[in-house]
């Protein structure tokens, strides 16, 4: 008379809900770390258009969605892959996403120096971003606000 799910001696499944699940954690590590690989090579050397840098945006923004399970190489990957892409011509809205889950994951950088320029390359990256929206604005237009899960940007032309 075992539940569903239990283990060999017919006790309680949840010894193997826990390994099912960490390896469910680490297949999703592996695949994110794949796909960022490529990412990488694929934007590596020839410059992006601006669906290019939207699609690659769209899949940071997949990719970073469990920030804590991001090693720092992997994030400064991601990180490297929204400045390639801000170059590129994606929009503020997509670019706020990642970089506000690229903070979240700041919290397994090794060192105070690695976080700190983690973060001035965001912020960089997200100036840059919101200078290319005001550039595309009328001095009559109303601020442009882009809300995240843990921030608000506001961009206006003055």
């Amino acid at each position: 008379r075992g539940e569903a799910g239990a283990g060999p001696g017919g006790g309680g499944g949840g010894g193997a809900r826990r390994r099912l699940l960490g390896s469910t954690a680490a297949c999703r590590m592996r695949v994110r770390r794949l796909v960022a690989s490529h990412l990488t090579t694929a934007t590596g050397s020839s410059a992006l258009s601006p669906t290019s840098s939207s699609s690659l945006v769209g899949s940071l923004s997949l990719l970073t969605r469990a920030p804590t399970e991001l090693s720092q190489p992997d994030a400064e990957g991601a990180i490297a892959m929204l400045e390639r892409a801000a170059l590129g011509g994606a929009s503020i809205d997509g670019g706020a996403v990642v970089a506000d889950n690229m903070v979240q994951s700041l919290a397994r950088a090794q060192s105070s120096g690695a976080k700190g320029r983690m973060v001035r390359r965001l912020l960089g990256t997200l100036l840059y971003l919101g200078r290319q929206r005001v550039h595309s604005m009328v001095v009559s237009e109303s601020p442009y606000c882009v809300k995240s899960p843990h921030s608000l940007l506001s961009v206006q032309m003055l």
